[in-house]
């Protein structure tokens, strides 16, 4: 992955009152490492981010994709055929700036593009749920969505006629 506009290895845990995050930075040979031994609001996840922006600085953001590429992403995915897949609709922010994730029934999240065909969702803290568009034959097939604890894809489902 790239984290700060460096390549990074991460991974994050939870476990009934344990939660941690680790970022290795190999072409810089630092390591970040955020041990929490309680449950609450803060996430270790957002203070390895404000860490590694302390030391790297926060990289210039990067150009959304243009408005007419939204329709390469906009569309239904889905975890498997049967009723109980998870689905995951992308479509355009009705505010005409940029796209949208809908898991399920749940409220929509604002993505930030993040390069190629790669988006992180803005309510979770950074780096912690990336989407990441797969194209077969030049057209986007599948998302891989990545929560760092889980790793999914799902496949885009033909438009309704």
């Amino acid at each position: 992955d790239s984290l700060h506009g460096r390549r990074a290895v991460h991974h994050g845990g939870d476990i009934e009152g344990f939660t941690s995050e680790l970022r290795w930075f190999p072409d810089g040979a630092v390591t970040i490492a955020v041990l929490i031994n309680s449950e609450g609001p803060v996430r270790p996840q957002a203070i390895a981010s404000a860490i590694g922006a302390a030391l790297f600085g926060t990289p210039a953001p990067r150009a959304p994709p243009q408005q007419s590429m939204s329709a390469d992403y906009a569309g239904e995915y889905r975890s498997g055929p049967d009723s109980a897949a998870m689905v995951v609709s992308i479509d355009t922010d009705p505010s005409g700036s940029g796209l949208v994730m809908r898991m399920g029934r749940g409220p929509s999240e604002r993505l930030a593009y993040t390069g190629g065909d790669g988006f992180d969702v803005t309510g979770a803290p950074s780096g912690s749920v990336r989407l990441a568009f797969l194209r077969e034959g030049g057209r986007v097939a599948a998302m891989r969505l990545d929560p760092v604890y889980l790793n999914l894809v799902l496949r885009r489902q033909p438009a309704p006629r």
